[in-house]
């Protein structure tokens, strides 16, 4: 025979149990986010998959992309976290649509200033042999030397591909770029000296020695460029070929006049 316990005391007893497993829920300790302080000096490095609050803000998790909900046991709290991505975490105190924003439009200045310098050396050769045309056609060339005309369209359209090919290895690098903007920057001012030894001065020895480092500078230059861009290197590709033409009418036209 079996005799069930009924009352109030029944049901202390059991309400006593489900109170004390609740209340023991409550005190377990919840996993919880690192705490991020909105205006907090002091930038720690996070690592992709890092969780912060939402409460952080932009300033102190970077930006949201996914976001998920925890629930705290029988307290019903729910805590908002973001999870930070790779590129988010290597920008600081920036959100990806305001940080893209600012890369997107960073860019255009500096293509703008490697066309100037460019041109500038175009301009500064051309000011140097301002009767380059009447000394061409006065010179002892070869029966493939191509008319006088043809030089200004050509060098308009490379110079233009020489500033390209520098904006797209800066713009995508995969590494340093200090070496390859190097050789780039000697190629550039050997091109800038071949225009005044060879027209103004009269010196075809040495702009064919100038012309032959140019053309050992822009190779070396377009190897370095395809480490980081391709198609980088392949812009090169018509100025150095045009180079080679020129050293080969440059050397014919020395051995003419020796």
């Amino acid at each position: 025979m079996t005799i069930r316990q009924t009352g109030p005391s029944a049901r202390q007893s059991r309400g006593f149990g489900r109170r004390t497993a609740g209340q023991s829920a409550r005190r377990a300790p919840q996993p919880s986010p690192e705490p991020v302080e909105a205006g907090d000096r002091v930038q720690k490095r996070r690592r992709p998959g890092d969780v912060v609050p939402v409460s952080a803000g932009r300033h102190g998790a970077c930006a949201a992309v996914r976001r998920r909900r925890h629930h705290s046991g029988f307290t019903g709290h729910q805590d908002s976290v973001i999870t930070l991505t790779e590129t988010e975490c290597a920008v600081p105190n920036a959100g990806p649509s305001r940080t893209g924003r600012k890369q997107r439009g960073s860019r255009w200045p500096v293509l703008l200033g490697l066309l100037a310098l460019c041109y500038a050396v175009a301009a500064l050769g051309g000011l140097a042999s301002t009767d380059a045309g009447d000394t061409y056609n006065a010179l002892d060339r070869p029966a493939w030397a191509p008319p006088g005309w043809l030089f200004g369209p050509v060098w308009t359209v490379l110079y233009g591909t020489i500033a390209v090919a520098a904006w797209l290895v800066l713009r995508n690098p995969h590494g340093p770029t200090r070496t390859a903007m190097t050789w780039w920057s000697v190629q550039l001012l050997l091109n800038l000296a071949w225009t005044p030894l060879f027209f103004t001065a009269g010196e075809y020895g040495l702009a064919f020695l100038d012309i032959c480092l140019l053309l050992a500078a822009l190779l070396t230059t377009m190897v370095l460029f395809a480490r980081h861009c391709g198609t980088a290197a392949l812009l090169l590709v018509p100025y150095a070929l045009w180079v080679t033409f020129a050293s080969a009418l440059n050397l014919a036209i020395w051995l003419s006049h020796t």
